[in-house]
Formats: C-alpha cells, sequence, structure tokens
C-alpha cells in the first residue's frame, strides 16, 4: 500500500499498466483458472505484453475529464490501446516523451540486473497534474522507480508482489516464457511512447 500519489494535485491524470504476458498463476480451481487464461489470451497481455487496467486524463483546453477502467482495458484491441496511449501522453512535448520511454527502460534493465528475484508480472503507475504549467523536463537522481521525468510527471513501479525468490525451487517448474513474462511487454510500451515523439 501507499499514499495517495496524487492528493495534491488539481487536475490529476493517472494511468494504470499491467505488465504481464501470460496467465502464471497456480490456482486449484480449473473455472478460475481457465478464465485468467482467457483474461490474458483474449486482450493486449498477449499481443502487446501489456494491458490498461485504468487511466483518468484531462483535457487541458476544454478541461474535459476521460476515465476508462479494467473492463475497457480487457475489451480494446491493439491499435486502440495505442489511441488511449496516444490521449494520455498527448500533452507531452517531444523531449518528455523521450525521457518518459527510456524512464521505462531503465526500470526494465533494473529488474533484468539484479538476481534476488524473478517478477512474474508488475504494474507501471504514470501520473502527473494537468494543472500544472511548468513542464521543463527534470530528471533527477533518485530511486529508478520515482524518477521525476517531467516537472509533475512521475512513473512508480507498483503492484510487484507476483514475484519468486531466485533461491525458490518453484522457479525450476516455470517455462522460460512464464520467466521473461514482463519483457514483452516493457520493450513494447518504451517503443509505442518513442513512436508519439516521431509523430510529433
Amino acid at each position: 500500500m501507499f499514499d495517495n500519489l496524487v492528493a495534491d494535485f488539481e487536475r490529476p491524470c493517472a494511468l494504470d499498466i499491467k505488465l504481464c504476458r501470460y496467465y502464471h498463476g497456480q490456482c486449484e480451481d480449473e473455472h478460475k483458472r481457465k478464465k485468467l487464461e482467457q483474461k490474458s489470451n483474449n486482450s493486449t497481455s498477449l499481443s502487446l505484453g501489456f494491458r490498461i487496467c485504468g487511466m483518468q486524463v484531462y483535457h487541458p483546453e476544454t478541461g474535459k475529464l476521460e476515465k476508462y477502467n479494467k473492463y475497457f482495458g480487457m475489451s480494446i484491441n491493439d491499435n486502440q490501446a495505442v489511441e488511449v496511449l496516444r490521449t494520455f501522453f498527448g500533452n507531452s512535448s517531444n523531449t518528455n516523451l523521450h525521457n518518459i520511454s527510456n524512464t521505462v527502460r531503465n526500470i526494465h534493465t533494473a529488474i533484468l540486473n539484479q538476481t534476488d528475484f524473478v517478477f512474474l508480472s508488475i504494474s507501471l503507475f504514470f501520473f502527473y497534474d494537468c494543472k500544472k504549467t511548468d513542464v521543463t523536463p527534470s530528471i533527477q537522481k533518485t530511486d529508478i522507480d520515482d524518477q521525476n521525468v517531467q516537472a509533475g510527471f512521475k512513473v512508480r513501479l507498483i503492484d510487484f508482489e507476483k514475484a519468486i525468490a531466485s533461491s525458490d525451487n518453484k522457479i525450476h517448474q516455470l517455462p522460460q516464457r512464464i520467466k521473461d513474462n514482463i519483457n514483452y511487454g516493457m520493450v513494447n510500451l518504451a517503443n509505442i511512447i518513442d513512436s508519439f515523439v516521431i509523430e510529433k
């Protein structure tokens, strides 16, 4: 659990992305297991390696608030998911978008370089205050999952309890695709954000 990260924001924009390509749990309930597998196979989790679990974004020119929940995220295809991301990141400058994608890659590298755990799934939480006028890029030397990628724009690594200690014997029972569960999505997400820079 953590504090309300947007408690002091006037117009909080937030995006929760689940990175997990394949269902990985050990579930005794056969019906529930199949349902969870279907969720992975029939959403952008399988095709993109990530799924949008929730988002809200303000449009500064109109003040209109758009919201998307996890059910929306499970129902959309790849192209629709990219459009939703484009909406969220649309208020950022080219430089800031590049910093954001670099932060995603830095988090990915940090996960790959550590040897204590195998992460079966994680979530990335992006958030900023639409009301903030100072959007000068401001990379700070701090924890990798708490870097300011622009003034008021942050990325946090959250929801990473789906991990197995490297010393756990269960590791040897996992297929390689499960051990690599988040890699595909991390690369895809960073590349998609970079594609918005090229478009501008």
